[in-house]
């Protein structure tokens, strides 16, 4: 590009007015957006930014959770053993009160079930539901979400 002399100004320094737009429109939240899920969660709109994980956002996530899952349902978990991994499926009957139990930053929400060997407890981010399965969406909407926001 090039500028004639006479085109030029000389700089005194002074801020240009920034143009502030007249009407700012958000787009809808969209329930095929796995984000826009995890927005909803938290009230949030589309240009927000998704929540951080700590004690706060965790017992928020853990309500819309009590309210939408329903129990019990299948699931599987991969246990990493010493000679080899293997696929456990369990059964989770339920999500306990994480201000009953306390709050673990670094397991999030814990769920309670039944494999092979009787009772467990274990991050529920952890568990894998069937894709055809009612309870797919949200447990793998708050296991991305606890993976990529902790």
């Amino acid at each position: 590009m090039w500028l004639a002399e006479e085109d030029l100004e000389p700089d005194d320094g002074t801020p240009l007015p920034i143009e502030q737009p007249t009407n700012i429109v958000t787009p809808p939240l969209s329930v095929k957006d796995q984000d826009d899920r995890i927005r909803a969660v938290f009230g949030l709109t589309h240009d927000d930014l998704i929540p951080h994980v700590n004690p706060e956002t965790l017992l928020i996530y853990y309500r819309y959770l009590r309210a939408t899952l329903t129990f019990p349902f299948p699931a599987t978990y991969w246990d990493f053993g010493r000679l080899h991994d293997q696929k456990i499926t369990i059964m989770i009957h339920g999500l306990p009160d994480p201000e009953e139990i306390g709050f673990d930053e670094e397991d999030g929400l814990i769920c309670q079930g039944r494999d092979q060997n009787g009772r467990i407890e274990i991050p529920l981010a952890e568990v894998e539901v069937k894709k055809k399965a009612p309870n797919h969406e949200p447990v793998s909407d708050y296991s991305y979400w606890f993976h990529n926001w902790w």
